[in-house]
């Protein structure tokens, strides 16, 4: 009996226990428009970490589609990042409130940028939020593109010592950056593809893919970890 009153006892205690606290962005969608001649057309947002406990936070951009022409970088709480820049982490300590940014840059042109933004919690991925910034140009929008990024992966990932790219064909450097969005490493793309990033201290890393017309390819988040 007493077995019986203690599973109902926790039973109910757990179901007034509150729902595990998300992030929380202050808007799903989020419009911004501005001028040709604007340096910048910012679209601005902010997410709350409405936890008891200090959260770090991974973004990853991911553009929908651009004005040829435009270039699009995300500021978050901390920085603002190099267009070429597709993810990164930021912390916020409990109950904080922080920025994030879209940023389009018009380049003298009527255009638009469309970007999903999506933020997770480091430790825990079922804890996310995502938005649509969308930064648009006064005028009417034309060549608008789709963009496509190579399907190019790191591995191993994470690594004690060296990573490989799968493939290589198009890569001339290898750009590592460290969390506060600085160069750490830089690589020549060789013929035996393995680069060696032993010497780096444990912790997230971003590797930018770039191209013989320095163009970014692709930029992979990286771990490194040792056993």
């Amino acid at each position: 009996m007493k077995q019986t009153l203690h599973l109902i006892f926790f039973s109910l205690l757990f179901f007034q226990l509150p729902a595990q606290v998300s992030l929380v962005l202050d808007a799903t969608t989020i419009f911004q428009i501005g001028t040709k001649e604007d340096d910048a057309i910012i679209a601005k947002a902010t997410v709350k970490n409405e936890s008891s406990v200090k959260k770090l936070i991974l973004w990853q951009r991911n553009v929908l589609s651009l004005t040829e022409g435009w270039g699009t970088a995300i500021c978050d709480k901390n920085i603002c990042y190099d267009p070429s820049i597709d993810a990164f982490e930021f912390e916020l300590e409990a109950g904080e409130e922080g920025i994030i940014n879209v940023y389009g840059y018009p380049g003298g042109m009527e255009g638009r940028a469309k970007v999903e933004l999506t933020l997770t919690d480091a430790t825990d991925s079922t804890n996310t939020v995502s938005a649509i910034y969308d930064v648009r140009s006064e005028g009417v929008v034309t060549s608008t593109r789709n963009i496509s990024r190579p399907d190019i992966k790191i591995y191993p990932n994470p690594t004690a010592q060296y990573i490989s790219i799968t493939d290589a064909t198009d890569v001339d450097q290898l750009i590592v950056y460290n969390i506060v969005g600085r160069p750490v490493k830089t690589f020549k793309a060789t013929y035996e593809n393995q680069y060696d990033v032993g010497q780096l201290p444990i912790g997230m890393y971003l590797v930018r893919l770039v191209n013989k017309r320095e163009q970014t390819l692709k930029t992979i988040r990286l771990k490194v970890s040792y056993p």
